[in-house]
């Protein structure tokens, strides 16, 4: 789907928010807009219908990938395997760049060999988010 002028924008798009992304939007949702960009339309809706995110319940702006819009920077947090179809959507988001927090080595060079005009930078968490039950995570 091409971006056209009235897509929304945003300064930064999850792609792949499970429980860590999902962690990293609320707090980070205090401060800007962050869309979601989830695997299809239904877990979509599901994200805007709210998730618990410790005592707190949020809503968020999720879309599915053919519905996203544009941001600035696209965090990737899909498992190894989807980082070649995540970085085509993130070439057709990110403005900016990627931050891949992916678990394994080599998922930003795999990301700019598919999208090679995005400034690709890895990172690290070292933490994890547990998922207590649908919609509920600590």
């Amino acid at each position: 789907m091409p971006i056209s002028p009235s897509t929304p924008h945003y300064p930064l798009a999850i792609l792949g928010p499970g429980a860590l992304g999902l962690h990293f939007a609320a707090g980070l949702n205090e401060h800007f807009p962050v869309a979601l960009i989830a695997r299809d339309e239904a877990v979509a809706a599901r994200l805007r219908a709210g998730v618990e995110v410790g005592e707190r319940r949020i809503r968020f702006d999720a879309f599915a990938p053919d519905a996203a819009p544009t941001a600035d920077w696209v965090i990737v947090l899909v498992k190894a395997g989807d980082t070649a179809d995540a970085a085509q959507t993130a070439a057709r988001l990110a403005r900016r760049g990627v931050l891949s927090l992916q678990n394994g080595l080599g998922n930003t060079e795999s990301g700019r060999a598919v999208a090679p005009g995005l400034c690709w930078m890895a990172g690290m968490v070292p933490y994890n988010v547990a998922s207590l039950g649908p919609g509920h995570l600590h």
